[in-house]
């Protein structure tokens, strides 16, 4: 995350944080503010699973 290049306008807060909205509990992948927007953005990363593909014969 380091060396990822970050426009202006975003700054990064934390990855992997927990989030409580409402009752609920999230783990939040990437949590980025918009300063200009006052805004949080939120991301959520996928899990991909680790299983090989079939390969075509």
């Amino acid at each position: 995350m380091e060396d990822a290049v970050i426009p202006n306008d975003f700054a990064f807060v934390a990855r992997q944080k927990r989030l409580r909205i409402g009752t609920e509990w999230y783990r939040v992948d990437l949590l980025f503010f918009h300063r200009r927007l006052r805004s949080l953005l939120i991301l959520f990363c996928p899990q991909i699973p680790n299983t090989p593909l079939p390969i075509a014969t």
